[in-house]
């Protein structure tokens, strides 16, 4: 409109932002009103009976008010011509169709099992030198409270009480995690919500979970107040983006929430589902186009509080999914969103996708981020693994991979790409090259072998300091035994890369390029260490993929946890975010495990501690850990 508004100006003389006081507006509805105003009489008022310039004003003389639908935004603007639906042609256009192939999932736990499992109570972290701290809980969980309206009132009531015990306030609340034991219930939930939250309310992720039979809601919340600690007056600033009304930008709140909130440079998002902005109606497309229309509204949202900010910034993510089959179109769609934006190399982004019931509005996907100010190439990654034997694992990026093995004999493991690898082990001399994917020439130190597959389907080699069968039986499988211990190695698929040493078993699978997994002795324990480029924030994920219950398991997750910590010194654990299988008892036993050996840390700063059961998780894992460290 600017350009019209200066012509005018120009043209009649009339100021660009209006002459005002002449006309005045009467507001009937917009998104901010509970109700809408519905007009049934007035009559019109001459102020002034001047032949020239009459002067009038309007008079309602009876007006009521009435409910609005729930959701109801107004009318829908037409889709032709729609940018809205323009971006998503084009996104349809560019997308590739995951294969639809059925799979197997299980649901969520009866309510004999989920009985069984633990209770939640109210846990705080330390409070932060730079006045962050996170509390896991309240929930409701008394007989006389069976409602889901009265539950919830309960849960937030106890929240309000021991935020007050702590010197907080309901306004002090930068993030809100709400999980809810059925999604239809979301409406009534909700009502209970916006009375605790008005003015400028925290970030909000909302999904169901696999909740404990009669729980009706859990929550966590991430707090902060400033303190002396900071320097200057200009540290002091809280930014809330809180949009209701209906545009072609990005979608407004389904609930007494806000997008994002900014401080001290890290923006903590509300969830994203793939509403279109325009008519607030969710889109009819395929999980993987949601997940691109999610992320391109996160972009804007990002961009709308800091003009540099993109996906690339983003330091913590989590994706949500209805259905682990839509996990590799949803991976790649992220994936290829990440390598769209990043302007100096590969983005350095910690996600985990988590599979879980249902998600609000019917959704197939939702993105929860937490991102920073920073310069992504400058943030450091570490990744180890861990198992039965001492394993530490380098990519030096996200493309190559580098493993120091420690046990018989030292082992470098570089693969230069993905057709690649070359491996060297201190034992015995052996050196395994292949020139690519067609040939293979290996040479043993106990006594030369000129191994050479005649093609890619049947390969054979033998060293001189034990005996060693290699035998892919196909492309898609492999299987190695070495003389130090019976070790078996199976690709999941092309994309997968296992070594072998001969002193201690150690199979390496990566499950995907996101994400790399080494088992040892039956298992395996991964921890990935990512800090931003400020070194204010950093998070830590842990993953669990073990084939039946090892007793060590919560020692090895301790030990990796610990170890990633001892990197960032400065920062302090928050929040440690356990998802596990529901139906699982081993992931069950885990979780609970590591709760408590996490509440008991010596020095008392140990981080508050979220369990979340889940419907399922990608791969093989058992269980996730998210942890989220600040300053």
């Amino acid at each position: 409109m600017e350009p019209y508004l200066h012509e005018l100006s120009e043209k009649y003389g009339v100021h660009i932002c209006g002459e005002g006081g002449e006309y005045e507006t009467f507001t009937l509805d917009c998104p901010l009103f509970k109700k809408k105003i519905v007009m049934d009489s007035s009559e019109t008022v001459i102020h002034s009976a001047d032949a020239f310039a009459p002067v009038g004003y309007l008079r309602f003389t009876h007006m009521h008010t009435e409910d609005k639908r729930e959701g109801s935004g107004g009318r829908p603007v037409p889709l032709s011509g729609c940018p809205c639906q323009n971006a998503i042609d084009r996104m349809t256009e560019e997308l590739e169709y995951a294969d639809q192939t059925p799979d197997v999932q299980r649901g969520c736990p009866s309510d004999a099992e989920r009985s069984c499992q633990p209770e939640r109570g109210c846990v705080a972290s330390s409070r932060s030198p730079a006045g962050y701290q996170w509390m896991s809980g309240p929930t409701a969980l008394e007989t006389r409270h069976t409602d889901i309206q009265s539950q919830a009132r309960l849960a937030f009531t106890l929240l309000q009480r021991r935020l007050q015990e702590g010197g907080w306030l309901m306004k002090s609340v930068l993030l809100l995690h709400l999980y809810i034991s059925d999604m239809d219930n979301f409406s009534q939930i909700n009502s209970v919500y916006r009375s605790f939250f008005t003015l400028n309310p925290p970030a909000r992720v909302c999904v169901q979970a696999c909740l404990p039979a009669g729980q009706h809601l859990q929550m966590d919340v991430l707090l902060h107040d400033w303190t002396t600690g900071c320097e200057s007056d200009s540290f002091r600033q809280r930014d809330t983006l809180h949009v209701q009304s209906l545009s072609h930008w990005a979608p407004a709140n389904i609930g007494p929430y806000s997008q994002a909130v900014r401080v001290q440079g890290a923006v903590f998002c509300a969830g994203q589902i793939a509403l279109m902005p325009c008519s607030m109606q969710l889109l009819d497309g395929p999980p993987a186009l949601q997940a691109r229309l999610c992320f391109s509204h996160m972009e804007k949202v990002l961009r709308a509080m800091s003009s540099g900010l993109t996906l690339a910034h983003t330091l913590q993510a989590h994706i949500y999914i209805t259905h682990r089959k839509h996990t590799a179109a949803v991976t790649a769609a992220w994936t290829t969103h990440l390598q769209d934006i990043q302007e100096d190399g590969a983005a350095q982004v910690e996600v985990s996708v988590v599979v879980v019931p249902s998600l609000p509005r019917g959704a197939a996907v939702e993105l929860h981020v937490i991102a920073v100010e920073d310069r992504p190439a400058d943030r450091l990654a570490h990744r180890s693994v861990s198992g039965g034997g001492a394993v530490e694992d380098r990519p030096a990026d996200r493309l190559a991979h580098r493993s120091s093995v420690s046990g018989g004999g030292a082992v470098e493991d570089r693969p230069a790409d993905r057709l690649a690898h070359r491996s060297v082990s201190g034992g015995g001399a052996v050196e395994d090259r292949p020139a690519d994917r067609l040939a293979h020439r290996s040479v043993s130190g106990g006594g030369a072998v000129e191994d050479r597959p005649a093609d890619r389907l049947a390969h054979r080699s033998v060293s001189g300091g034990g005996a060693v069968e290699d035998r892919p039986a196909d492309r898609l499988a492999h299987r190695s035994v070495s003389g130090g211990g019976a070790v078996e190695d199976r690709p999941a698929d092309r994309l997968a890369h296992r070594s072998v040493s001969g002193g201690g078993a150690v199979e390496d699978r990566p499950a995907d390029r996101l994400a790399h997994r080494s088992v040892s002795g039956g298992g395996a324990v991964e921890c990935r260490l990512l800090q931003s480029g400020c070194g204010r924030y950093a998070c830590v994920s842990l993953s669990v993929c073990f084939s039946a219950a090892h007793a060590s398991v919560t020692d090895v997750l301790l030990s990796s946890y610990h170890s990633a910590l001892e990197k960032t010194r400065s920062l302090l654990p928050l929040c440690a975010r356990v998802f596990y299988k529901s139906h699982d008892a081993s992931a069950a036993e885990i979780a609970t495990g590591l709760q408590r050996r996490l509440r008991a840390g010596p020095d008392g700063s140990g981080p508050a501690v979220v369990l979340v059961p889940v419907q399922d998780l990608p791969g093989h894992a058992l269980l996730l850990v998210s942890c989220w460290l600040s300053v």
